[in-house]
């Protein structure tokens, strides 16, 4: 790696561990003002779904993404966020906000977010993931226990951890990182994987072009990452297949096709490995194949 790029990383990889390390100081984002269909109210929609997480499921409106190809494939959602840019899960396992969002409704599921990179090298921060996970479970659990937790596996960086000196792991190798604890962590303590990053790397397989669904920051989604997200995220919970769905969030109609395709691909090819049993019956159609 040239020593511009590695020092440009090393510039997004200190905003990043400040954003890991320092109290989060932007508050819960709740639904934004966006022109499609308008947000579910708890007695117009079948399912109720609680995101917990910082600023990855915050960008490009994700969980408005979610809640849009929910309704495309007849799962009327209602939707509420409890997202803080720079939270860690060990942060939400210890503030009455977040606790207050859990006990607010009975929900059908709550879905978790942490950092990939924590869930890649938990030895490497005081504050692991999986404390923080048995805390909310805890919590989740006491509030309703018919409530279903989801937990995402995160992606890796764009390009793994090579900036830093010393370190060699490519994005795939930290992506294996990741997928090896989350599994590991879903199967001890009973929770559904969304196997968000697992579908990032599939779809990264055969493209070379920089940042296709990263951001510039070589971390967050782009709004082709934030929909391949939410694609899984609906194909978890709900079990359908999204390669019949209309709508693309602004992305071109054969680039989404793919996207939707991927993420149906991987989760339902592999609902026992990811713990998942979606509600309703499953519906993996594969009348489109891109």
């Amino acid at each position: 790696m040239s020593q511009p790029i590695r020092a440009q990383r090393s510039f997004f990889r200190a905003l990043l561990l400040a954003s890991l390390l320092v109290a989060p100081s932007i508050g819960a984002c709740d639904f934004l003002d966006v022109t499609d269909q308008v947000p579910l109210t708890s007695d117009s929609a079948d399912y109720a779904v609680l995101f917990i997480g910082s600023s990855y499921l915050g960008y490009n409106e994700l969980t408005w993404m979610f809640e849009q190809l929910a309704f495309s494939v007849q799962r009327p959602v209602f939707v509420r966020e409890q997202i803080v840019y720079g939270a860690s899960l060990n942060y939400h396992s210890g503030t009455t906000l977040t606790e207050a969002a859990i006990e607010s409704y009975d929900w059908d599921f709550v879905v978790l977010q942490g950092s990939s990179y924590r869930a890649g090298y938990p030895e490497l921060l005081v504050d692991s993931i999986l404390p923080a996970l048995r805390v909310l479970k805890s919590k989740i659990d006491e509030n309703h226990s018919a409530t279903r937790i989801v937990y995402m596996m995160g992606w890796a960086f764009e390009d793994g951890i090579e900036f830093e000196d010393g370190s060699t792991d490519t994005f795939e190798e930290m992506q294996q990182k990741i997928y090896d604890n989350t599994l590991a962590w879903a199967d001890s303590l009973g929770l559904i994987v969304a196997p968000v990053g697992w579908a990032w790397q599939e779809l990264l397989q055969d493209k070379t072009q920089l940042h296709y669904l990263h951001s510039a920051d070589y971390s967050h989604p782009n709004v082709r990452g934030s929909y391949l997200s939410a694609c899984v995220f609906v194909a978890t919970m709900f079990g359908r297949s999204l390669n019949t769905v209309t709508y693309y969030a602004g992305i071109p109609d054969t680039t989404a096709h793919e996207l939707q395709q991927v993420a149906s691909r991987v989760v339902l090819d592999n609902l026992e490995l990811w713990n998942a049993a979606p509600v309703g019956a499953a519906l993996w159609d594969t009348s489109q194949q891109f």
